[in-house]
C-alpha cells in the first residue's frame, strides 16, 4: 500500500509502532515554516476548564467526553478477569495465590488470557483515540476562531495530588478525592494546555495564561452539599409523580 504526500516536503524518518490491534506509521516530514490560515471571525475568548464541560466567556459550553469514566465498569470487569486467570496460572505452576512470583519464573499464558489482554488493550486504545479526537478538534477551533484565548494557569500535578496522607496524619475524604483526580486526568487538562500552546502559535492567536483565583474550599463544600440535596429532592419529587400517575391510571 502506497500513498503520496498531500503536501510538499522531504521525508526525514518513519517510525512503525503497534497500538492494541492497529499498526501505526508516524512519518517525520521537513516543510517550510508557514502559518495556518485563521478564520475571518476573530474574537477574544476566556476558557474555564471543568471536568464536566469547558465553559466559554461567550456563554457557550463544550461538554467533555470523559472516555475513561464511560468505560470504567468494563475495564474493571476485564481487569478482574485477568487477575483470576493469572491466579489460576500461578496455582497450575505450583505457586500459592498469596505468594510473590519467584525471580525468573514465567507463567504459561493461556489463549483466553491473551484474548482478555487484547480486549483491555483495545479498550485503552479507544479511550486514547476518543480523547485525542476531542482535544484536536476543539483546541483547533478555539485557536482558529479567536484572536486571543485566556486560560487559567492550572497546576494539574497539584490538583491531582493524593489525599491519603500518612499514618500519623491520615487524609480526609480520600475516595472522593481519588474520584476527582480520575475525572481531571480523564479530561486531560495538561494535554489541553499543550495543544493550545502550539496551535495558538500555528494560527497566530495570542494565548494568555492568567493566575488561577483562590477558591474558598468551605464555600465549595457547601455548594456541593446543597447541589446533592437539590438532586435528591428532585429525584424524590419525580418518583412521587410517577407513583401518583400509576395510581391514577389504575
Amino acid at each position: 500500500m502506497t500513498q503520496a504526500l498531500r503536501f510538499g516536503g522531504k521525508i526525514m524518518a518513519a517510525t512503525v509502532s503497534r497500538r492494541a490491534h492497529r499498526w501505526v506509521v508516524a512519518i517525520q516530514v521537513e516543510v517550510a515554516a508557514s502559518m495556518r490560515v485563521p478564520s475571518e471571525r476573530r474574537e477574544r475568548l476566556g476558557v474555564d476548564l471543568n471536568t464536566g464541560s469547558i465553559d466559554l466567556s461567550d456563554g457557550k459550553s463544550i461538554p467533555t467526553p470523559r472516555p475513561l469514566s464511560k468505560r470504567a465498569k468494563r475495564l474493571s470487569r476485564l481487569s478482574k478477569k485477568t487477575s483470576r486467570k493469572i491466579a489460576y496460572a500461578k496455582v497450575a505452576a505450583g505457586i500459592a495465590g498469596d505468594q510473590a512470583m519467584p525471580t525468573g519464573t514465567r507463567l504459561a499464558i493461556s489463549i483466553n488470557l491473551r484474548k482478555t489482554n487484547d480486549q483491555i488493550a483495545r479498550l485503552h486504545a479507544g479511550i486514547h483515540h476518543q480523547r485525542q479526537d476531542w482535544l484536536h478538534k476543539n483546541t483547533t477551533r478555539l485557536c482558529r476562531e479567536n484572536q486571543a484565548v485566556v486560560l487559567e494557569d492550572l497546576s494539574v500535578q497539584g490538583m491531582t495530588a493524593a489525599a491519603r496522607g500518612s499514618p500519623e496524619q491520615p487524609g480526609k475524604k480520600v475516595r472522593q478525592k481519588a474520584g476527582l483526580n480520575r475525572s481531571i486526568l480523564d479530561v486531560a487538562f495538561g494535554e489541553f494546555r499543550r495543544h493550545m500552546d502550539y496551535k495558538a502559535a500555528l494560527y497566530g492567536a495570542e494565548l494568555i495564561v492568567a493566575a488561577a483565583p483562590e477558591h474558598d474550599h468551605g464555600a465549595l463544600e457547601k455548594d456541593v452539599h446543597a447541589a446533592k440535596e437539590l438532586g435528591q429532592a428532585r429525584a424524590k419529587a419525580s418518583a412521587e409523580a410517577r407513583v401518583s400517575t400509576s395510581r391514577n391510571r389504575s
